[in-house]
């Protein structure tokens, strides 16, 4: 859980700098952007994955 709320100032701004690229008519920096939201998101779900891992361990 630690990790998630670590994460969720950046996945927000990774939204908001997407929203702003797409704005002003970026698409490849917002691309880009949304790769980063992407790796952000796996971090997420591999960190509960391995959670749920050791518990069952």
């Amino acid at each position: 859980m630690l990790r998630e709320s670590r994460n969720r100032p950046l996945v927000e701004a990774i939204d908001n700098a997407i929203e702003e690229a797409e704005d002003l008519g970026l698409t490849f920096i917002a691309s880009i952007l949304m790769m980063a939201r992407l790796e952000a998101d796996q971090s997420i779900v591999m960190t509960r994955a391995r959670r749920a891992n050791d518990e069952h361990a």
